[in-house]
């Protein structure tokens, strides 16, 4: 055919199957037989979009050369975009340099700038930004509306760097322009970058969501779109978005892996693993076949997804992550043996200063947890004040609801003279205010809200942190349900969280409703001993020795030998028992 655009179809067509080489050829095919197009050079720009490594680097580089036989038009079109491309890949005075290049030239209308205009407010070179604003309001007029959505654009901006001041005036400047241009899809766009700025999860998912609906379909947009949608538990939307966007984007690298992350929780193993092939990294790395390895164990493919931990493992350069992501896969398959082989080779290769911690990590993920907190200990006693330590060993007690000793250590954290992030620190206060709370103890409660942030302020994590402080009494126990569930209409629970509000369920006197969360909660995390006997507990006290039976087979495979699955045992035998024999004991 001698149309371009059949041409880049075919060539796009092929990309998305995952067959780049083919898609290369078919856009060269094209070149030998039309002459050199701005739609070929676009299409190729398409392709290599978010593209890693040094030979995508060439590739983006060698499509602004030999531009002479182009309109002005077209080489200002594919500049801009190329310049685009280069913002958004992290290569700020690449994108810079062609947009300098382009401002020299003078324009005489403002729809021969706006190409521009829209690729250098991705800069943060203020005086590049305001000179080619100052062109567009020689163009376009004073107060014209892409005057006015450029400089909130510059406010929203600069509120990511963290300069916040502007937040409100952009707001203002944004109602204007969309009332005289409604269904302006960059509108909706600024308005759900300013949701996110102000932790309006809400404010920014309708934002994006409008956006997305009103046609844009850059990568930006519909990943953010995506990722707020995950977060909030809707898979079914997000898959949506990815399956509209897969018409149009060639998916590859990060796009991809995120695509196939929710092919996976929407139950489509099959979609999952094909979105999977497409997302290799040019320059072969590690973390992608830790990735990987997980994806496809996920998917049911165990014998693919140990293949690629292990070689993972075996890179040369593979940090400590690797050993425990094959560990924990050893771990849950009953490989236990194996899985502290593992993690007993990393041990030989780790410098004896730095390794506690990793090995603990690493032991935790085998199973053996006991070893998980000698070395949690070791790493403690070490860099006793400093913060990441702090914060793991905390993180561990948690998860094993030992709310005593995680006071401790996230007391000492939050009085460290070390340095601490300030989401870190957040994450610490919810954390201590939550154990104080579930002490019991009526003091601990008020300092527990003492703790946590106003209302006015408060995060999602911070609402339900208080949510939970609430039930830690029971007259505010119904009333802390009722929040924490729509909260999780909102976004899943973190499995402590889940485990927190099993227990207020309990004490409320629901163990229907708690024992199936606990059963779907130790679907999450199966080698957890203390989801196991919190629920074998709560079935025997239920008189349901039945269904308890195997999970005391389960505890038992991960803690031999120990006094409490001897306790159960015990009682599964009582239970088991004549009522009369019951009786006499």
């Amino acid at each position: 055919p001698d149309q371009p655009g059949a041409w880049t179809a075919l060539a796009l067509d092929a990309a998305q199957r995952g067959e780049a080489a083919k898609a290369t050829a078919i856009l060269a095919d094209a070149r030998h037989k039309l002459g050199d197009k701005v739609e070929f050079r676009l299409a190729a720009l398409q392709l290599f979009a978010g593209v890693e490594g040094a030979a995508a680097d060439k590739d983006l580089s060698d499509l602004e050369k030999n531009l002479d036989a182009f309109t002005p038009e077209d080489r200002t079109l594919l500049l801009c975009r190329l310049a685009e491309t280069y913002y958004r890949g992290g290569k700020a005075s690449e994108g810079d340099r062609l947009c300098r290049l382009l401002a020299a030239e003078p324009a005489t209308d403002l729809s021969a700038r706006l190409p521009l205009l829209q690729a250098v407010l991705l800069s943060e070179d203020d005086a590049l930004v305001n000179d080619v604003l100052a062109d567009v309001g020689r163009l376009e007029g004073e107060n014209g509306v892409w005057q006015r959505y450029s400089r909130a654009a510059r406010l929203v901006t600069r509120a990511c760097r963290g300069d916040r001041g502007g937040l409100g005036e952009a707001k203002t400047l944004l109602a204007d322009v969309a009332s005289r241009r409604p269904g302006w899809s960059l509108v909706a766009l600024l308005q759900g970058r300013i949701g996110e700025l102000d932790g309006d999860t809400a404010a920014a998912l309708d934002g994006y969501q409008r956006a997305f609906d009103l046609g844009e379909r850059r990568l930006d947009v519909a990943q953010a779109l995506v990722r707020l949608l995950a977060q909030r538990g809707h898979w079914e939307e997000a898959d949506q978005v990815v399956r509209k966007l897969q018409e149009q984007l060639v998916f590859h690298g990060a796009l991809a892996r995120q695509a196939a992350e929710i092919a996976l929780q929407t139950h489509n193993s099959d979609r999952a693993v094909e979105l999977a092939q497409l997302s290799a990294p040019v320059e072969d790395v590690y973390p992608y076949h830790v990735w990987l390895g997980r994806l496809l164990t996920a998917a049911g493919q165990d014998a693919e997804g140990e293949s690629e931990l292990r070689r993972a493992v075996a890179f040369p350069e593979a940090g400590w992550d690797a050993t425990a992501a094959l560990a924990t896969y050893l771990a849950q398959h009953g490989r236990k043996p194996e899985a502290e082989a593992v993690v007993e080779e990393l041990k030989t290769k780790l410098p004896p200063r730095y390794a506690a911690l990793p090995l603990a990590e690493c032991y935790e993920g085998a199973g053996r947890l006991d070893r998980a907190e000698q070395s949690y200990n070791e790493a403690l006693a070490k860099r006793p004040d400093d913060g990441a330590t702090l914060l793991r060993v905390a993180a561990f007690d948690l998860r094993l609801n030992r709310g005593a000793a995680a006071e401790t250590v996230l007391r000492r954290l939050l009085k460290s003279g070390r340095e601490v992030s300030s989401a870190d620190r957040a994450w610490a206060q919810r954390e201590l205010a939550m154990a104080l709370a579930s002490n019991g103890d009526d003091s601990k409660v008020e300092e527990a809200s003492s703790l946590l942030v106003t209302e006015v302020k408060a995060s999602a994590a911070d609402r339900r942190a208080r949510a939970f402080v609430r039930g830690a009494r029971p007259e505010g126990r119904a009333e802390a349900i009722h929040l924490l569930e729509e909260e999780a209409k909102a976004a899943p629970l973190p499995a402590d969280e889940q485990f927190r509000l099993v227990q207020f369920y309990d004490a409320a006197g629901d163990w229907t409703q708690a024992r199936d969360r606990m059963v779907g909660l130790l679907t999450q995390d199966k080698q957890n001993p203390e989801y196991l006997a919190y629920l074998i507990d709560g079935l025997l006290r239920h008189d349901q020795s039945e269904e308890a039976g195997p999970w005391v087979a389960r505890l038992e495979t991960l803690e031999p030998g120990a006094e409490r699955v001897k306790a159960f045992r015990s009682r599964l035998a009582s239970s088991a028992a004549p009522v009369e024999a019951r009786v006499e004991r």
